[in-house]
């Protein structure tokens, strides 16, 4: 498998769901579904629809989705012209581009972070650190509950863990600069890298290389052979690909809030 199957394939992989989001899965279909208004548990990972059947299929989705947001993902496998129109038609807009990027870690090339120090998550103290830069950087709303801080930490620690998360600290102070996620998928030789961002106290700093450093060498240690992410196109991708990083095509998403929903739906909700 090369590492743009190996990236995609790993996407269908729902190891790290939570248990109140539910699935539809079949060949041609795999979504998800939430009460909380989250994009990423409100997706359709995998949209690949016979030839006749593109509409309905995405109006199967859209229809899933009618009570909240809805994310459908695109990638070089399934985007077609057919798949656009029918998304626009059920009030869906293009959202993010992303290069699926993907580097051998045998080729990586560690570079110095001179003033920081990265630690993998351990403690409730470190994850609240890792997701509140996720919040400052990205908008990922926190954990409302004890419960579901303690459920995230438990996902992340330990020797058996496939979710992996990080944070760049500034060595003088302890502030927190940048955090990032790391998925193992042993099957497909792979790990991903999700959820990466940085404060804009810690940019030009190196924080941000530093988080994807200590990912890399996590699954290097494993013995999985690439490390792949899907960077957003402008954003993470110039910099992973500086860092030796190769490009495997795109990965879009088509997003709909709401509101949208509302509007079509509301004759039937």
């Amino acid at each position: 498998m090369n590492p743009a199957e190996a990236i995609e394939a790993s996407q269908l992989d729902l190891f790290w769901l939570p248990a109140h989001v539910e699935t539809r899965a079949r060949p041609e279909l795999c979504c998800l579904r939430s009460d909380e208004p989250v994009l990423h548990y409100n997706a359709a990972l995998r949209c690949h629809p016979t030839p006749g059947d593109t509409v309905a299929l995405v109006r199967e989705i859209s229809e899933w989705h009618k009570h909240g947001c809805s994310r459908v993902h695109l990638y070089p496998s399934n985007r077609t012209d057919a798949l656009e129109a029918a998304l626009i038609a059920e009030g869906y807009i293009a959202s993010f581009e992303h290069d699926a990027m993907a580097i051998d870690v045998t080729e990586y090339a560690v570079r110095p972070a001179p003033g920081l120090v990265v630690r993998r998550v351990e403690t409730l103290e470190q994850l609240v650190d890792c997701v509140g830069v996720l919040r400052e950087t990205l908008g990922v709303t926190p954990p409302t509950t004890d419960e579901a801080w303690q459920e995230q930490l438990r996902d992340c620690t330990g020797d058996q863990a496939r979710t992996h998360r990080y944070v760049a600290y500034d060595r003088a102070s302890g502030r927190p600069l940048s955090s990032g996620g790391l998925n193992l998928y042993p099957d497909l030789g792979l790990g991903h890298l999700w959820g990466g961002g940085t404060v804009p106290t810690g940019r030009k700093r190196g924080a941000y290389s530093a988080v994807v450093a200590a990912r890399v060498a996590a699954t290097r240690e494993l013995g999985l052979r690439y490390v792949g992410l899907f960077a957003r196109h402008g954003e993470s991708s110039p910099i992973v690909t500086k860092q030796g990083f190769q490009a495997h095509g795109r990965m879009s998403t088509w997003d709909r809030s709401l509101a949208r929903a509302q509007t079509l739906y509301a004759s039937t909700t």
